[in-house]
Order: structure tokens, then sequence, then C-alpha cells
């Protein structure tokens, strides 16, 4: 028996089939399909109207970008955060949410608000779950709780609608956020990989 015959067929592969237009387009509908709308009141989404929208893209996973590789990962070509994504179809102003008083005052220029939070994987340290690391609470780390209950209430009283999306790999409670009134819609997306904004972004709008 020829041995080279019983040689996986990969052994051959170079860089030519490497980071493909196949493979980038399998990467965005594995994010598509990976994406789970958990409330939608008022059919919240998608928003309207689709042009001259003016977003608050807020939270501790806004800008995410490593993060969305989860904790098995290899080297992305590209990492496209929320907020890239949803530049492509609205003007965006951000911030990581720390500030919570300022992400109030944000509200005040926006035509809607969105707020991304989670959890943190490998691919962003430090890690809030991880090989090894098991987490002590199934709530959302820090002061994002308290992020979206009062930007949603300021956001309710100008009359805007309020997106939570959900960003993270292991079960996290968010009943508060799906009870709180005044959140019109949650989003659950997992670590999305390297075009989960654009998948994010092409589901909102």
């Amino acid at each position: 028996m020829n041995v080279c015959s019983m040689q996986p067929e990969w052994i051959n592969y170079n860089q030519s089939v490497v980071d493909t237009s196949a493979h980038r387009a399998l990467a965005k509908d594995a994010a598509d399909q990976s994406l789970v709308l958990l409330k939608n009141d008022a059919k919240a989404l998608p928003l309207q109207p689709r042009d001259k929208l003016t977003l608050a893209v807020m939270g501790r996973e806004a800008q995410a970008t490593t993060n969305m590789q989860g904790n098995y990962y290899g080297t992305a070509p590209f990492l496209v955060s929320p907020v890239k994504g949803l530049e492509s179809y609205a003007k965006v102003i951000s911030n990581d949410g720390s500030d919570i008083s300022k992400s109030v005052e944000a509200v005040k220029s926006v035509d809607a608000v969105i707020l991304v939070v989670g959890l943190q994987s490998e691919g962003a340290k430090p890690a809030d779950e991880a090989e090894g690391h098991d987490r002590t609470s199934l709530l959302l780390p820090g002061n994002q709780d308290d992020l979206v209950e009062k930007v949603s209430a300021a956001a309710a009283t100008e009359k805007k609608k309020t997106i939570v999306v959900v960003m993270g790999g292991g079960p996290v409670d968010i009943s508060k956020i799906k009870q709180n009134p005044n959140v019109d819609a949650i989003m659950w997306c997992g670590y999305p990989g390297q075009s989960g904004g654009d998948a994010i972004a092409g589901n909102f709008i």
C-alpha cells in the first residue's frame, strides 16, 4: 500500500485555502444563526426608521472584539465589534458604561439605545469564565444590571427604545432585565466570532 495515499488531504493545504470568501461567508452565517431574540415588545426590532438613525451603543461589550472569539479560538483575520457593525447603518455614539451618569446623559441626544452587556471569555482578559475558572454567580458582573436599569429608565422618560444585547457563553440570570418594562428588546448573541458586529447590526436594522 502506498503510504502517501493514507495521508489526509489537508497535509497539502496552503495559504490559498485559508480565509477564503466562502470561509468569511460561513462565519457571518454562523453569527447570524446564533442570535436569539428573547424579548421584542411592540415589535421594537427592527428599528425604524432605517435611515438617519443616531444610536447610543453602550456597555462593557459595545466595543468587544477579541472577547467575541470565546474560550477556544484561532487567529481571526478581522473582528467587527457591535459598534463597528452598527456604524454601517447609523450614526453611533459609544461608551463602555462604566460611568452610568454619562450613559444616562447620552440618551438625550439619540434616537434609540443599545446596551451591550455580558461576560468576558479568555479572548478578553481578565476573563469572567474560562477553562479552570468558574464563576461564583449567575448575575452580570460589575455594574451592568444597574446600567441597564438606569439607562432604560432615562430612555423611557425620553420615549426612546432600549435594546439589550447579551454576550457570553455560560448561563447568566437576566430575569431582572427581561421583566423591566423599560427594556423593549433583548438579544442573546453568545460569543459571535469575527463577524459578530455585522450580524448584530443586520438583525437590528
